[in-house]
């Protein structure tokens, strides 16, 4: 996709183009590697920094706004600066900026850390994993799509009320851990969400339009599958995928889920269920699901495939 640019090199008119028009959800990326190339060049004016700011905040590209806030003085500036690395999950220098935000402004009134630094999770390829929260309502708008519901069942918001009633009844349910996934360069790609009880849980996973299909989600799951086994004591994990969706079929494959030899009741008969641990054994892994579902509070039902159970004779 090609960034649709005013007809003039002032970059002073392609910013207020940017900020005065609606930008489309698929030309977000696109503005965002625009910003990149101006923040290579000098700034030429306050008017221009300001304007790059404004166009950042906008975007949700917390990297660039850390980088035209690092020599930020005003208290309001800094504050925005702070938001933006903790938009990051980027607890080290967050906190950095919060101790000498206090030391330069005593009496500044600071909103509590929005989240546990022991729950900042990151995968050996630079990604950050940390608990969803209220904050990322804009970042969260700008990659989730009709599409994305779909595939992964999930509400199709008609307001940010409804996001953040559904993101609040989420928080309040201890087995539920709904994770972002934060890049270091575009910030929130996504989200992974595990569903614990006992020793079993249910996840899903999406990524924004612009960040499929480049390993980030399966490096996101498996970060998380890992942090619940060694906090939450998780040692079997289950998931499901439409039938014609084809990558996330070969990302469960690639993370090592295998399939079950059971199906979901109609109407939700065009989906796979995989399984991911030690256990072998079709019959077990399919009391063990259904019970999983009893304590998820879902409807599913599952039908198990003819002769799945049947041992085969010596």
């Amino acid at each position: 996709m090609q960034l649709s640019q005013p007809q003039t090199d002032d970059a002073t008119h392609w910013l207020l183009h940017a900020i005065n028009a609606p930008i489309a959800q698929d030309q977000r990326l696109a503005w965002m590697q625009w910003l990149r190339q101006q923040l290579e060049q000098p700034i030429a004016t306050p008017q221009q920094h300001e304007l790059l700011c404004q166009l950042s905040h906008q975007l949700c590209d917390w990297a660039a706004l850390v980088y035209l806030l690092q020599g930020a003085s005003t208290l309001a500036d800094r504050r925005l600066r702070l938001h933006a690395s903790w938009q990051l999950a980027d607890a080290e220098h967050a906190f950095e900026q919060l101790r000498q935000l206090y030391w330069h402004f005593p009496r500044a009134q600071m909103q509590p850390w929005p989240y546990a630094a022991k729950l900042c999770l990151q995968s050996p390829e630079g990604l950050q994993l940390r608990p969803l929260g209220v904050d990322d309502l804009s970042a969260f708008c700008w990659q989730y799509s009709d599409d994305i519901a779909e595939r992964c069942n999930l509400p199709k918001f008609d307001s940010d009320e409804h996001w953040l009633h559904w993101l609040a009844e989420a928080r309040i349910d201890p087995a539920q851990q709904p994770f972002a996934v934060i890049h270091p360069e575009w910030g929130l790609i996504g989200s992974v969400a595990l569903e614990v009880h006992g020793d079993s849980g249910f996840f899903y996973y999406w990524l924004g339009a612009d960040f499929q299909q480049h390993g980030f989600g399966p490096a996101a799951v498996m970060t998380v599958l890992s942090w619940a086994e060694q906090t939450l004591g998780l040692r079997h994990c289950f998931a499901k995928a439409y039938h014609h969706n084809h990558p996330s079929l070969r990302a469960l494959k690639r993370m090592g889920f295998t399939p079950l030899s059971c199906s979901l009741a109609a109407p939700h008969d065009n989906e796979r269920l995989f399984y991911l641990g030690a256990a072998n054994q079709q019959p077990w892994l399919f009391d063990r699901l259904q019970r999983l579902f009893i304590d998820m509070n879902c409807e599913y039902q599952l039908v198990p495939w003819a002769d799945a159970f049947i041992r085969p004779v010596a």
